[in-house]
């Protein structure tokens, strides 16, 4: 398909209008309206009464605000050369040719292996167990005996119970698995 100005505006269009709905209009609006005495975030815009800077040297002589401040910079600076310095040092482990090279990339991949396995394992038994799982009750509660005696892990079902998996390797439930170091 050739790419055109066109084209590339048609199927960017639809992204870009969310995108300035969601992200644009609140973020644009919450700024003016810290320039104005507002007492309600909902309250109409005739309403609103001119405050100026006023609100900003409110904030700015508030204790608190300081406080939090401060600490948000700290845990930046802290956080952030911990993070790049364990970045680096895995860096150079995993790609230098070191003895062990294998080992230590064994054990910095197992936090994503043992998530999905524990995930996993979760839905076994909370989900799709017969006797009390999510399924199960939910099932019940609606008066579905049927679907509520359902054996989920059968081996003749057993392909039912992978859809889960099926849309987690698609990225799709990235969050459940998803572990940050």
């Amino acid at each position: 398909m050739k790419q055109t100005k066109a084209s590339i505006l048609y199927f960017m269009g639809p992204a870009m209008l969310l995108f300035c709905l969601i992200f644009i209009y609140p973020v644009s609006r919450t700024a003016i309206m810290s320039f104005f005495s507002v007492k309600s975030v909902t309250s109409a815009a005739s309403t609103w009464s001119w405050a100026g800077l006023d609100n900003y040297i409110k904030l700015f002589h508030t204790p608190l605000f300081i406080t939090s401040v401060i600490n948000i910079g700290k845990i930046w600076l802290y956080c952030g050369i911990a993070c790049l310095g364990l970045a680096i040092v895995l860096a150079i482990i995993l790609t230098s040719g070191l003895r062990g090279q294998k080992f230590f990339r064994a054990i910095i991949y197992m936090p994503n292996v043992i998530a999905a396995v524990a995930v996993g394992y979760m839905w076994l038994l909370y989900v799709y167990n017969a006797k009390f799982g999510l399924l199960h009750s939910l099932f019940t509660a609606l008066g579905w005996k049927s679907m509520a005696n359902f054996q989920w892990l059968g081996t003749d079902h057993m392909f039912l119970s992978m859809h889960r998996l099926c849309i987690q390797q698609c990225g799709l439930l990235h969050a459940d698995v998803h572990c940050s170091y």
